[in-house]
């Protein structure tokens, strides 16, 4: 009933995206029909509405809604691509309203827009101020349960009042975090920047399921890693360096057994992992579904025929993010039944890279690889024509390296091990060294 158009291999977290689907005219006009008698989706009259959703509209059809008198009914406001004022001005009108998503309505009185809206559960707004405390003003929402603002910077704030507060996403925020050892109702905590709060309140969120801290700090490694092992029930970990420091090792994480989604990242330089060097499969994150390490520069902490091991694994990004050459080089070999559901993989920048060689059995459920600026692999794995499963291939080769030309069709001297691939996208950059 519900067809798909286009599949999307760029994310991380979810392995394979359905970028666009499309339903049967018939099926659209029943699905319709079954909305509006039930109440669920409807045209006119809005006064009546409950939820209310706004996509980019202009002329008329805002003109129409910004024409309506009082929301009485309404709970639930949505507004997707939108900067009008549409949204805030239908919320001011909607004193039940208790679901308002609209990340680019910006409120600008903070205090007076909470007074009037005590029933909200999900907020996500952009807020303007410069000078006032946001939190402070929000913690009067007692019935709050997702917070997601941006744009918020001041002083610091205490969210211990949001007793009810489950999911808390910051972005593009720059505020201090009080009062979060209170907050034991958490289960997302993204967008928070590392600090003091990681030895004295992280041990103590124990119901966290998704955890994102942004430039992590030398100071915090230590109090960083013997905190996450508590945290139990953690499903989704996203660690950002901010600079040139260590960040906990998968042997410290392997305790974590509901883990599933683990990304460690320096944005710009590499990056050690402290802790110790796993020693077998075992000592790592058994259930992890998403790997993505991105600028790690010590290998030993992540070697390849461990993490082959690893069979729940579904999407793994390796990067060094370094464009300098390296004399450390890499062999990998990945023998019969390593990587045995894994369907995404990225190598991005790997300078190590020199020879790979792919077994009959290796990588059997592959669907999408990606090769990019891997400038000393000297060919493609003779492997890969034995990987019936892929749907594409993805390269950036940088011109002078060793594989430009191999892959291009038929008269390249890879071209044999990927001719069954049915996309393949090719493209090729300067050889340069960047500037950062």
């Amino acid at each position: 009933m519900v067809q798909m158009v286009e599949k999307d291999f760029g994310y991380y977290f979810d392995i394979c995206a359905h970028d666009t689907c499309r339903v049967h005219d018939l099926m659209r006009e029943l699905a319709i029909l079954k909305a509006t008698q039930t109440r669920f989706l409807s045209t006119k009259p809005l006064t009546d509405a409950r939820r209310l959703t706004i996509c980019e509209t202009a002329g008329k059809e805002e003109a129409a809604i910004g024409d309506q008198p009082i929301f009485e009914n309404l709970r639930t406001i949505l507004a997707f691509g939108t900067e009008s004022k549409n949204p805030k001005s239908i919320c001011n009108r909607s004193p039940r309203v208790r679901v308002l998503h609209a990340s680019c309505c910006e409120i600008d009185n903070v205090h007076d827009f909470c007074r009037k809206h005590p029933h909200l559960r999900y907020l996500d707004v952009q807020f303007i101020t410069i000078h006032g405390n946001v939190i402070k003003d929000i913690s009067c929402l007692y019935h709050l349960q997702t917070l997601s603002i941006s744009s918020v910077y001041g002083k610091a704030a205490n969210i211990s009042q949001l007793r009810n507060l489950r999911h808390l996403i910051l972005k593009d925020t720059d505020i201090r975090l009080d009062g979060l050892c209170g907050a034991k109702n958490l289960q997302t905590l993204d967008g928070i920047r590392a600090g003091d709060w990681i030895e004295s309140s992280l041990s103590k969120l124990t119901n966290l399921r998704t955890l994102k801290i942004d430039e992590c700090k030398e100071s915090h490694g230590k109090a960083l890693a013997e905190s996450l092992v508590r945290l139990k029930c953690l499903v989704t970990l996203h660690l950002d360096a901010g600079e040139n420091i260590g960040l906990p090792s998968l042997c410290t994480l392997s305790s974590l057994v509901n883990l599933r989604g683990l990304q460690l990242e320096g944005p710009y330089l590499e990056i050690s992992l402290f802790g110790p060097v796993p020693k077998s499969h075992e000592e790592l994150p058994r259930h992890l579904s998403t790997l993505i390490l991105s600028g790690v520069c010590d290998p030993k902490h992540y070697p390849i025929e461990m993490l082959g091991k690893l069979t729940c694994l579904r999407s793994l990004h390796i990067s060094e993010t370094s464009y300098y050459p390296r004399d450390d080089y890499e062999v990998w070999h990945m023998k019969h039944g390593d990587f045995p559901h894994l369907q995404i993989l990225k190598l991005t920048c790997m300078k190590r890279l020199r020879e790979w060689i792919i077994e009959d059995g290796a990588l059997q459920q592959l669907h999408y690889l990606r090769i990019s600026g891997c400038d000393e692999l000297k060919m493609l794995p003779d492997g890969l024509r034995l990987i019936s499963t892929l749907r594409k291939l993805s390269f950036m080769i940088r011109t002078g390296t060793p594989l430009e030309g191999r892959v291009e069709k038929e008269t390249g001297d890879d071209w044999d091990k990927i001719k069954h691939v049915p996309l393949i996208d090719v493209e090729y950059q300067p050889q340069e060294i960047s500037s950062w």
